[in-house]
């Protein structure tokens, strides 16, 4: 059985989904710009970086890792 509810979201429900999506966003070009610092200095002083690849930890050098 089906229930359908004639639920009008709230405009305070689209700004609260919206400010959502906003933070997930910002946090989440944080991140990327914070891989991308530890990469290059990886990169400029030769340590190898440690990387999830198929299930397992794997360290390489951080001239493989590609970023955008």
């Amino acid at each position: 059985m089906k229930i359908y509810l004639n639920v009008v979201p709230s405009e305070r429900m689209f700004d609260m989904v919206k400010s959502s999506l906003e933070v997930h966003k910002k946090a989440e070009q944080a991140m990327r710009e914070a891989v991308y610092k530890v990469v290059k200095e990886h990169r400029k002083t030769g340590v190898p970086l440690a990387v999830w690849k198929n299930g397992k930890v794997v360290r390489g050098p951080a001239k493989k890792i590609k970023c955008n």
